[in-house]
């Protein structure tokens, strides 16, 4: 057997805890480390037994590991980022990727491409693999996607632990257009149009809806924190055909006819546990990523 791709996994919020089972049931990667700002979080019965920091820059220095995954909020990624790349350290970091200019300058500068890897952790569930493998569509005239998430509190604020996603469009948009590059190239989309409706309070995006097209395919996301949903689901129309993905139940419809259903892990841990398994074969190149990003800069 290969050895193993020795990684940190640094800030252990909600999204961690997926990393981490993924990594510890990896065969080409392995979890030897862990750190976060709360020292209470290496009580985590997931964590304990690992080594663990507060400083990431310690845990690098102590564990020397091959790679370190970013889980925390986005607004820290480039700067840690960039100083594991400057340690030698292989890097993936956690969607998105960041929320200013100047941070994605430098990630898409010479100096950080290559040495990064750019988590959309979506695009390896087990209705999206199953479509790839099982559908060839020659003419695709309209992709919908609709992504809800049950993020706003009782009065429709941001719930507070959600704050440091950056808004819906941040957060959410990236695994929508994520998805929708399976079906379209980024690059081509013209006419975009993002419009925002914004949480009061913090000014961030509670609803997005994007609308664009390319020569031949119309393309609508609709984006919502809502206050008590989670539904999720792609809409392709092609070849005289409807499929639809439900992202969320994990299946795949035909003009109503269900063809696919994944009945197993829930989706996020297969989102995960699928990012690792196909890690090599499976990354976005350079121009979808920087079309993507540079689509969620532009409308921030």
């Amino acid at each position: 057997m290969q050895n193993k791709k020795r990684v940190i996994l640094i800030g252990l919020g909600t999204i961690a805890r997926y990393h981490a089972q993924a990594l510890l049931s990896s065969d080409a990667f392995s979890l030897c480390g862990v750190c976060d700002i709360r020292r209470e979080q290496q009580l985590d019965p997931l964590y304990v037994g690992l080594p663990f920091a507060t400083d990431y820059t310690e845990l690098i220095e102590q564990l020397h590991p091959d790679a370190a995954v970013i889980a925390t909020p986005p607004a820290t990624h480039r700067l840690i980022a960039q100083e594991c790349i400057r340690r030698g350290v292989e890097v993936f970091i956690e969607k998105p990727l960041a929320t200013t200019t100047s941070d994605f300058s430098y990630l898409f500068s010479d100096r950080a491409w290559g040495r990064y890897h750019a988590i959309c952790h979506n695009i390896y569930g087990e209705e999206v693999l199953w479509f790839e493998d099982h559908i060839r569509l020659a003419r695709i005239s309209r992709v919908s996607l609709s992504l809800v998430d049950p993020y706003l509190d009782a009065s429709g604020a941001i719930l507070a632990d959600r704050l440091p996603l950056a808004g819906c469009w941040a957060d959410s948009g990236t695994n929508a257009l994520a998805l929708l590059s399976r079906f379209v190239r980024l690059e081509q989309l013209n006419n975009v149009v993002v419009a925002h409706q914004r949480d009061k309070k913090s000014g961030l995006p509670i609803e997005s809806r994007l609308t664009a097209a390319t020569e031949t395919t119309s393309v609508e996301i609709d984006i919502r924190w809502s206050k008590t949903q989670n539904a999720k689901q792609c809409v392709v129309e092609a070849d005289g055909h409807q499929y639809r993905l439900d992202n969320s139940e994990q299946t795949v419809w035909c003009d109503g006819k269900q063809l696919f259903a994944y009945v197993g892990e829930p989706r996020l841990m297969r989102h995960y546990k699928n990012y690792y398994r196909l890690f090599e074969q499976h990354q976005p190149d350079k121009q979808t990523l920087e079309a993507l990003y540079s689509i969620i800069i532009q409308n921030l």
